[in-house]
């Protein structure tokens, strides 16, 4: 029996769409590999893990991009500011 490709557990891990006939395939796999079923549970661990640590750092409204300091180092936008929310710049 083939396992599934790393990129296939990874893709159902973050949610990204498969078709129905790929679906029922690749849960039907799953029953039946523990190897794989043992892939699916180590990538979701660490999925939740990276979504944690995203949560807890500061993007920048303005482009996205990861700032320290709460300002931006790209376009000096604040990224925090005492007492305010900031959702759009």
């Amino acid at each position: 029996m083939a396992h599934l490709h790393q990129d296939e557990i990874a893709q159902y891990v973050a949610g990204l769409h498969m078709d129905d006939l790929a679906l029922h395939n690749f849960k039907s796999h799953l029953a039946s590999c523990e190897t794989c079923s043992e892939t699916l549970a180590e990538q979701a661990r660490l999925e939740l893990k990276v979504r944690e640590i995203a949560s807890e750092a500061d993007f920048c409204a303005s482009c996205d991009v990861l700032a320290q300091d709460g300002r931006c180092g790209e376009c000096g936008a604040a990224v925090r500011v005492p007492g305010f929310q900031i959702e759009s710049i």
